[in-house]
């Protein structure tokens, strides 16, 4: 695998991201969960087309999938017109990242020797341009996923505590005997 490769996919994996997920917290967009026999006959064709894209780029097969990543790369205008105007409104911070960072994987994948040198120190700058700029949208994203995060902890830790039975034994202990089961490992 190439440098040039690995950057793709961590690319590919930013952009399904943010053409699959809504805000933060990662729930997948409601365009592409909802019954379209649901909806106006306007926002089912907008609908329709982040279906498709989504899946021209991500859900279909091996051969398929590289056809159209390489259409991509081959005209920006197509990245431009299926990609970047399909992200999810969440991310339109994003964009200037995303825009470059596919610039920048569409020059190293048409010069080869190119990918060689110093591809990854490019995406790193890059990387560390837009977002460590002082860029309220961004800080606005970097807040609101903080707080999910908070929110899941908390669930977490709630949901996840064991409580001992009032037997005293472990709750699996419990279970095992139920179900005859033996496992030493498992405190009593």
């Amino acid at each position: 695998m190439t440098p040039c490769m690995t950057l793709s996919h961590f690319f590919w994996v930013l952009v399904q991201i943010c053409l699959t997920r809504k805000g933060p917290g990662g729930e997948r967009r409601e365009e592409l969960t909802i019954d379209l026999k649901d909806v106006p006959a306007t926002y089912n064709e907008s609908c329709r087309r982040l279906r498709i894209v989504v899946w021209c780029v991500f859900e279909s097969d091996f051969g398929r999938l590289r056809d159209n990543k390489e259409r991509i790369f081959r005209a920006s205008e197509n990245f431009e017109r299926y990609i970047l105007s399909n992200l999810h409104p969440y991310f339109d911070p994003l964009k200037p990242l995303v825009s470059e960072w596919f610039n920048l994987l569409r020059l190293a994948h048409t010069h080869r020797g190119f990918e060689y040198r110093a591809v990854h120190d490019r995406v790193l700058a890059i990387l560390d341009r837009v977002l460590g700029s002082e860029d309220s949208e961004l800080d606005a994203l970097n807040e609101a996923g903080l707080q999910v995060l908070r929110s899941r902890k908390t669930q977490t830790k709630r949901s996840s505590v064991i409580r001992m039975q009032p037997t005293g034994r472990h709750p699996l202990n419990e279970l095992r005997m139920n179900l005859n089961l033996q496992n030493p490992d498992v405190p009593s």
